[in-house]
């Protein structure tokens, strides 16, 4: 296993970030279309959205990005959502709205975070470093990060035919709380929501 450090992203972590938010979140070009570049650019840039570096850890190995976690809880999830929707707005502009139906009709589903909740959006970690500790890692700070928000469980998401994720989620003490799947692009997709209480 290599030393893995993780710290604070920056602005500055923005190319290593949209290389590699799609790994996590495939449908993020399927809802943005031709501006999805942009506007994950944009929010990961801007502070005060949901999306933003300020949410995000990233991993480092040999002092090189290995991977990012992107999380919040509850209380900043009901504070930023109506501004992290606006940068969206604002950045993805007409490519949006077709999937404006889709986004209203699965909101209470996706990325749903309770009270006491420290939602997981986003987990990746690059190919090259797969297999060396760098999510266990992240997986650990992401619960440190809960605790010290005074949230009582972790949450995620993850894609129902991902079982590799599910089996290293499972061997880290989360279990499937609910099923869920939804249409997109005429497409069915199943996710499980796991939880882990801390």
């Amino acid at each position: 296993m290599s030393n893995v450090k993780i710290r604070p992203a920056t602005p500055g972590d923005t190319d290593f970030f949209l290389s590699n938010v799609y790994f996590s979140s495939p449908e993020y070009p399927i809802i943005f279309g031709g501006r999805a570049d942009a506007t994950m650019r944009a929010v990961f840039k801007r502070p005060r959205n949901l999306f933003s570096h300020e949410f995000a850890q990233i991993a480092l190995v040999d002092r090189r990005p290995a991977g990012f976690t992107l999380a919040y809880d509850y209380v900043q999830k009901k504070n930023l959502a109506a501004a992290t929707a606006a940068i969206i707005v604002m950045t993805a502009g007409f490519e949006l709205i077709k999937n404006v139906p889709f986004l209203v009709k699965n909101a209470n589903n996706l990325e749903r975070v309770e009270p006491g909740g420290y939602y997981l959006s986003n987990i990746v970690v690059s190919d090259s470093f797969r297999g060396r500790g760098v999510g266990a890692a992240l997986m650990k700070k992401l619960e440190q990060d809960a605790i010290a928000r005074g949230c009582e469980k972790v949450v995620l998401e993850t894609n129902a035919e991902n079982t590799r994720a599910i089996s290293f989620y499972t061997g880290l003490g989360f279990t499937v709380a609910d099923t869920f799947s939804f249409a997109l692009a005429g497409e069915k997709r199943t996710y499980r929501r796991m939880a882990k209480y801390v």
